[in-house]
């Protein structure tokens, strides 16, 4: 696969899944058929990929159709078009609220030793949705529609993984698939057991189960905090994901 490929190949899987996760195509405002609007959390309002320069000049009107709480993801396809649609943005009162370094793992790549000493299970029941929804909320910091979760755990290409240390829930972690692509998704460890490497060996555990997949690569979306582990574990850098929101006015 071509590297532009690759980065098409993780902006799809992230989208893909978003799309799962529940969204409205088009609006009573605009015929642009490529704009896609979370029903819910993960409160995302995007355009898909192959979004030509000539539709993004006429979605002046978009603008003020956005709520307070989208978030709405700039990523560069090269053809001057997310420039117009982030001048638009800002104009209509938006900022970037925060960043994210798109990257990938070629698993013919990585050799994978022995698997690390830590408790994951992979999740279905009712019971175990709702205990890592509260997990990854508390790893995150932000509201997690739990109805979200329970559809997505039952997509065929998507598995929850729950890490607990001493029969405690402490970490979080989802795949999806996506043709020769796996990504990882809301990989997170609550403030309580941070400091403690769980973070590194849970990636090394889903790694290994990316492998054992037979996919060839692994797409993530890193936040500067959490970027240096993932290129310690051989992940490299794409593209920098740009997302805006409009501040809420006190």
């Amino acid at each position: 696969m071509e590297l532009n490929e690759l980065i098409e190949a993780n902006i799809d899987n992230l989208t893909s899944l978003w799309k799962k996760m529940g969204v409205q195509s088009g609006t009573s405002l605009s015929t642009i058929k490529q704009l896609n609007k979370s029903l819910s959390w993960p409160n995302r309002c995007w355009f898909d990929w192959e979004i030509n320069a000539f539709e993004i000049s006429s979605i002046d009107n978009i603008i003020s159709y956005l709520e307070n709480d989208s978030i709405i993801p700039i990523w560069d396809v090269g053809d001057g078009s997310i420039n117009r649609l982030e001048q638009l943005l800002i104009e209509g009162g938006f900022k970037v609220s925060f960043e994210q370094s798109a990257m990938f793992l070629d698993t013919r790549e990585y050799m994978v030793f022995d698997l690390p000493d830590v408790d994951v299970t992979t999740i279905k029941s009712i019971h175990d949705i709702d205990t890592w929804t509260k997990v990854a909320i508390q790893s995150f910091g932000y509201d997690i529609d739990i109805s979200v979760i329970q559809k997505i755990a039952s997509v065929p290409d998507v598995r929850l993984f729950l890490v607990t240390v001493d029969s405690q829930p402490a970490a979080t972690a989802m795949i999806y698939k996506t043709g020769e692509v796996i990504g990882i998704h809301q990989m997170g460890v609550s403030e309580a057991y941070r400091g403690k490497g769980i973070a590194h060996k849970l990636m090394r555990h889903i790694i290994a189960q990316c492998i054992e997949s037979s996919c060839k690569y692994i797409t993530l979306q890193a936040s500067a905090a959490g970027q240096g582990l993932y290129e310690k574990l051989g992940f490299k850098h794409q593209l920098i994901i740009r997302n805006y929101q409009r501040p809420l006015l006190e």
